[in-house]
């Protein structure tokens, strides 16, 4: 029992102080160890593991909202997915079906124009959260159904667009299967992705960015892709 403490101090030693430098809530883990080593000695002194379990449970709930609190990402929720983005990200949230948000308001009314222009230094990214519900049921022989849900936004943007498109590329997200096809023009570039999110739940995330720029953005489209869950 005594390394299960240990290995729970080690990970939050680690992952919480990783936001302490520039955060303004940087998190005192003194209480936290002080609790854990009270924990220890009362169990080693009346072996009662229920005690033990139940506050031991609790000590990992508050060190968990404590991460949050200090996390440099939120959560947005609609029925039955999450996923999170920077908090100094904007977002709208246009029904259960469809998430955007970007780095400014500019860039949210860049993609709700026809011919979108995101500015420099900046993206945007909409979220079809349940493809199912929006394209419909894939035909029960579908093979790969990563590649057919592709295949559905990009029949609508191949069709006398100009567009660029990279060869589509399969990869784990959070040892989920996912695909991701990059497109671009000479304004922008962009990529759909689509992420399985566990038995027949898939959502497609299409990030965009000004031209030659998207890849400065990767780090922080992982972290999003990481996030993106489906919740019972």
């Amino acid at each position: 029992m005594k390394k299960l403490i240990i290995i729970i101090l080690a990970l939050f030693a680690f992952a919480v102080p990783a936001f302490a430098k520039e955060d303004p809530c940087p998190p005192d883990l003194d209480p936290y160890i002080t609790a854990m080593q009270d924990l220890q000695a009362e169990f080693d002194e009346t072996g009662d593991i229920t005690a033990f379990t139940n506050d031991l449970q609790q000590i990992i709930v508050n060190l968990e909202n404590l991460h949050n609190q200090c996390s440099p990402f939120q959560e947005v929720q609609v029925e039955h997915f999450a996923v999170s983005y920077p908090k100094d990200w904007v977002e709208e949230t246009q029904n259960d079906d469809i998430i955007v948000f970007g780095t400014s308001l500019n860039v949210l009314d860049a993609l709700g124009s026809e011919s979108p222009m995101i500015p420099s230094g900046e993206i945007g990214v909409g979220v079809f959260v349940d493809v199912t519900e929006i394209f419909g049921d894939l035909p029960p022989n579908s093979e790969e159904p990563l590649r057919d849900f592709a295949d559905l936004l990009l029949d609508e943007l191949s069709d006398d667009s100009g567009f660029t498109f990279n060869e589509p590329v399969y990869f784990a997200v959070n040892d989920r299967r996912a695909l991701r096809v990059d497109f671009s023009d000479e304004s922008f570039d962009a990529s759909i992705i689509v992420v399985h999110l566990g038995d027949e739940n898939y959502t497609i995330i299409v990030p965009i960015t000004a031209a030659g720029e998207f890849q400065s953005f990767e780090p922080t489209l992982m972290e999003i892709l990481n996030s993106a869950r489906y919740i019972p």
